[in-house]
């Protein structure tokens, strides 16, 4: 038998940090839901835990626990030192009403108007073009430049 390393694939997943309260558990079943995750078994009757079903069976989560919106779409619990070690939060460099410019090759000055993760954790930004209303049109954030800096 011969034993290798294994490096963990960079991925970006959605996370909400659960506190154990009935609000932060209304929460996450709404989003769960919203996230296209429909289950009738999403027990927050108590409202220190929350029961998720998995692939794996179901897991409870506690007071303090990450839940994990998984590449697939699926959600799970995860412990927060394990969380922490493992992700970092991905910041965009530009948010939704920024103003920009593309400073190179054709002009583009517009209004981010949406921001997304690629599955690298490579940002992309939806601009809507100043001079042309209603014309959007998708950048890195490398080929632009902030205007209200």
């Amino acid at each position: 038998m011969m034993v290798k390393q294994y490096r963990k694939r960079p991925v970006v997943v959605e996370a909400v940090h659960f506190n154990g309260s009935s609000i932060s558990a209304a929460a996450i079943e709404t989003w769960m839901g919203n996230g296209g995750y429909h289950h009738p078994g999403i027990d927050t009757r108590d409202q220190r835990t929350i029961t998720i079903p998995t692939l794996e069976g179901d897991m409870r989560a506690m007071p303090g626990d990450y839940i994990i919106k998984g590449i697939f779409g699926e959600f799970y619990p995860c412990k927060p030192d394990i969380f922490e070690a493992t992700y970092e939060e991905v910041a965009a460099e530009f948010q939704p009403g920024d103003r920009v410019t593309k400073p190179s090759g054709y002009p583009f000055p517009g209004t981010v108007v949406a921001a997304f993760p690629k599955l690298d954790g490579e940002w992309r930004y939806v601009v809507e073009s100043d001079p042309a209303p209603g014309l959007l049109h998708i950048f890195a954030g490398s080929q632009l430049k902030g205007l209200d800096r």
